[in-house]
Parts: C-alpha cells; structure tokens; sequence
C-alpha cells in the first residue's frame, strides 16, 4: 500500500533528522560546520514532500504527476515560510536572543527547502509509479 510505503519512508527521514539534530546541537556542528544548517533544511524539505503525500496518499493516487509535483512542492513551500517567519518572530520578541534570521539565510533556508522538496516529491513519484504499475 501507498501510503504505508511513503509513511515507512517519511518515519526513516524524521529519525534521521532527529539523530543529526541530535548530534549537531552535541557537537555545535550548527555553528562550526557552515553548510550544516543548509543540508538539515534540505532532509527537512525532503520529509515534508514524502510526509504530505503520506497523508493525502488516495489523493495524490489520482491526480496527474504535474498535480502531485505543484501540491508537494507548494506544501514545501509554505511550511518553509512559516519557519522563517516563526525565526523572525521569535528574534523580535526576545531581543536578547541571538540573530536566528536574516534575509540571505532566510532565502538559502528556503532554496534548500525547495531542493529537499523537489527530491522528496521524485521518491513520491517514482514509488506513485511502481504503485499504479503493480496495480493495473
């Protein structure tokens, strides 16, 4: 079934998240290791397209690939800007706290969002397919 394999593989990932997570704040990798923030937002995208099509997966069964590729990256999308706009939120309300957004991280944030979307929604697709395939 669908959505057990996309919820199996959306589970792999966020454990993943969680173990690098982990070990980065450890380690301080966040701020020793300069594009470690930038691969955690790209597994993050990747998690997001693979976990929106866990939970829409009769739909995305039925729609066409160009349908499942605009909503996955769209969910992508704006998950990633609420974040950015949540690190705003919190720098301006707690002024004593570090700077946690700028515009250029923002944007890099947001475009390694958008590639982990973009490889997250190829494995929907390409599981999408072998699915239909089997099923005919």
């Amino acid at each position: 079934m669908l959505r057990m394999r996309l919820a199996t593989l959306s589970l792999c990932i966020i454990a993943l998240m969680l173990l690098l997570h982990t070990a980065a704040n450890m380690f301080y990798w966040y701020v020793s290791i300069s594009w470690y923030d930038m691969m955690m937002h790209t597994v993050g995208g990747m998690f997001l397209a693979v976990f929106t099509a866990a939970l829409f997966a009769r739909h995305i069964l039925i729609l066409s690939r160009f349908e499942t590729f605009v909503i996955l990256l769209l969910a992508v999308v704006i998950v990633g800007l609420g974040w950015e706009f949540f690190e705003y939120a919190v720098q301006y309300l707690i002024k004593g706290s570090a700077r946690l957004a700028d515009v250029p991280d923002s944007v890099s944030d947001i475009v390694c969002d958008m590639i982990g979307g973009l490889v997250g929604t190829y494995f929907v697709l390409t599981l999408k397919k072998r699915y239909n395939t089997s099923n005919e």
